[in-house]
């Protein structure tokens, strides 16, 4: 395992981990991870999980009650410093890149935290599916529609491409579109290579 070797048993580490977690979650309410709150976001809806990524619809704590899109990243607090490090940076490279881009069919990152046990991405709330899902409706719709969606994604990655940010990753899980097909957000930046 990739823990310290004071947590290599599991039993020990559990503990350790359950008690880290319970002393973050009420000491810090900036930083908590429970069931219905991620830090000062209230969850509204789990949307789905890949790996150790969970996508979460949330509202900001009152008085403005912001609607965002959180990506959480999971990791062991028992890991040895320089691990836990490495790994962060890795989970962090997206948001670094993203946080450069201001575009309107780019998904607009406008922050980031950590609690005990994760590291969460905050973004923009976009009402829109992965182009991976919305194969059905695609095919129902007009050549005029289909070609605004491809025009919007070009017109996202010349953005990026002036900017030295390559994507590198485009599919239809990387781009997502609004219930009626007139607006297009492009993710999934987590493999980009940013030339600054």
């Amino acid at each position: 395992s990739n823990a310290s070797p004071d947590f290599r048993d599991s039993v020990t580490a559990r503990e350790n981990f359950n008690g880290w977690s319970a002393y973050s979650n009420e000491s810090m309410l900036g930083q908590r991870r429970t069931g219905q709150h991620l830090g000062r976001f209230v969850i509204r809806r789990h949307i789905r999980q890949q790996d150790d990524l969970f996508e979460y619809f949330a509202l900001d704590e009152p008085p403005c009650q912001m609607e965002v899109f959180l990506r959480e990243f999971p990791f062991d607090p028992t890991l040895h410093v320089s691990q836990l490090q490495g790994y962060l940076r890795a989970v962090a490279q997206e948001t670094k890149v993203l946080m450069k881009l201001r575009h309107p069919h780019i998904a607009c990152v406008i922050g980031h935290f950590q609690t005990g046990a994760s590291w969460v991405q905050v973004s923009d709330w976009f009402e829109g599916e992965r182009l991976e899902d919305s194969w059905a409706q695609i095919a129902e719709s007009s050549i005029w529609d289909k070609i605004n969606i491809f025009l919007k994604v070009i017109n996202a990655l010349e953005f990026c491409h002036e900017r030295g940010v390559f994507h590198r990753n485009v599919s239809a899980e990387s781009v997502r579109i609004a219930p009626d097909l007139s607006d297009v957000r492009l993710v999934g930046f987590d493999c980009a290579l940013d030339l600054s």
